[in-house]
């Protein structure tokens, strides 16, 4: 493996615009790799999340990967 690259995760909601967003961070920017618009309102599932990622992945195969994101991104543990 060789260099790490960070990856963001993100998701918009603009009135009833709702985007994923995969985004490559380089030198403070975002530059996006991927999104789609989701078929709903409000926050993204695991399903959704795993393929915007999945989607990338192959791109960046010969590269150590860090996925960033914020709270909607964590897997909550019940108790």
């Amino acid at each position: 493996m060789g260099q790490t690259l960070s990856i963001a995760i993100d998701r918009t909601q603009w009135g009833k615009i709702n985007i994923l967003m995969v985004s490559l961070v380089w030198e403070k920017r975002a530059i996006p790799l991927s999104w789609s618009l989701l078929p709903k309102l409000g926050s993204s599932n695991i399903t959704e999340q795993m393929n915007a990622i999945a989607e990338i992945l192959p791109l960046l195969k010969d590269y150590q990967v860090v996925v960033l994101g914020d709270r909607e991104f964590c897997r909550r543990r019940a108790g």
